[in-house]
């Protein structure tokens, strides 16, 4: 006798349900149960650098020859790390997971580059929308003086964008002005090609120069494009003229003060002509 039509059904959602993998405690991977716990209690871990992924930095990039970053690998060297960092864990599987560093990229790979072979202490956290990530990295890096304002505003066009952050709400957060907020969201929308130039000649665009003669003011941005050109390939002033005027005039004072104390010390002049070629050669004189 043939099944009715209510059995077949029932049959198949036991079938279905058969098919459905419940998670059970006791079969997550002792690994990601330790994770877990971690998180849960927000207590420190200390982690092998060579496990965290830094591919989500916030910074464009890191300046491994600066010498701020040298001397942050010169300090990990004499005192080890004594700030921890955060680290994003997330699960990819019942048994695998990533660890991506959301703040602190700074210290971890200067952690790298030191002669120091050991773990980093991190704070785990677990974000179910990538502009938390974003946020915490930002909120860290806000006020540090390697975090170019192009790179701010960009981080600020982010949060608006993806997170719906009002500029009021952004401002309450990162204790910024409204106002000012705005006009970073203005420059966030400049063409790439703007944002390029600033970025690349930094010692000619300050953040001044560029908050006063363009994100304050309505220019468009064709005009600024032009503008920066403009300034990028204008010649600095010819200093060859003053060079000429004011070096003999400093060199001939050097050469004042140079006998004066030749002749305090009563230096013999075979001496002295061996001193002044020395000071020629380093272009000190």
């Amino acid at each position: 006798m043939g099944t009715t039509r209510n059995e077949h059904i029932q049959n198949k959602i036991q079938s279905l349900s058969n098919s459905i993998k419940f998670e059970n405690p006791d079969e997550i991977d002792p690994t990601l149960k330790k994770y877990r716990q971690i998180i849960e209690s927000g207590q420190l871990v200390k982690l092998d650098p060579s496990l965290i992924r830094t591919n989500e930095n916030i910074r464009k990039q890191i300046d491994f020859e600066s010498r701020e970053f040298k001397q942050l690998v010169a300090s990990i060297d004499a005192y080890g790390i004594l700030q921890s960092i955060v680290v994003e864990y997330r699960e990819t599987s019942n048994k695998t997971f990533d660890l991506v560093c959301v703040s602190g990229h700074r210290r971890l790979e200067a952690l790298r580059k030191s002669e120091r072979k050991e773990k980093i202490p991190a704070k785990l956290v677990m974000f179910n929308r990538k502009g938390a990530s974003v946020g915490i990295a930002l909120s860290e890096n806000v006020n540090r003086q390697n975090l170019h304002f192009i790179e701010l505003a960009d981080s600020y066009l982010f949060l608006h964008e993806n997170e719906e952050m009002t500029p009021r709400t952004l401002a309450e957060r990162f204790d910024k002005n409204e106002r000012t907020v705005s006009t970073y969201l203005k420059m966030a929308k400049w063409p790439n090609e703007i944002k390029n130039i600033i970025l690349e000649n930094q010692d000619i665009f300050p953040l001044r120069y560029i908050w006063d003669n363009f994100a304050k003011k309505n220019v468009s941005k064709g005009q600024i494009l032009r503008m920066l050109k403009m300034k990028l390939n204008k010649p600095s002033k010819d200093s060859s003229s003053q060079s000429k005027s004011s070096k003999p005039k400093s060199k001939i004072e050097r050469m004042k003060k140079l006998d004066s104390y030749f002749l305090s010390q009563e230096i013999s002049s075979d001496l002295r002509s061996e001193i002044i070629k020395a000071l020629e050669f380093l272009k000190l004189i």
